[in-house]
């Protein structure tokens, strides 16, 4: 058997969304907070306006120098960041997995 399957099983840190190390148990309790607070109401609302001035952004020439593409790239790292975790809080609750805190 796969030695990386082994350790998912057993709930041991694996690299993650964010590239952090943590169980399974901690990353599927992660997931399920992103996805109540961002799944519908305000909290998608406030989700759809940081995509809009982030992933959809467009920057204009001028506006072009590198810091400015940094810390737009940053901003879009973390949008992603949140959908994703979204994303799979959902299907983690669709499929019956829940979260060891709730």
């Amino acid at each position: 058997m796969n030695a990386g399957w082994d350790r998912l099983r057993r709930g041991k840190p694996v690299a993650t969304l964010d590239g952090f190390n943590r169980g399974d148990d901690e990353e599927s309790r992660l997931n399920s907070i992103f996805a109540a607070i961002f799944s519908d109401g305000g909290g998608r609302e406030a989700l759809d306006y940081l995509r809009s001035v982030t992933v959809n952004a467009v920057l204009a020439p001028s506006q072009c120098e590198p810091n400015a593409l940094l810390h737009l790239e940053g901003q879009r790292y973390l949008v992603h960041l949140i959908d994703k975790r979204v994303e799979q809080g959902q299907r983690e609750k669709a499929n019956g997995r829940r979260s060891s805190s709730g």
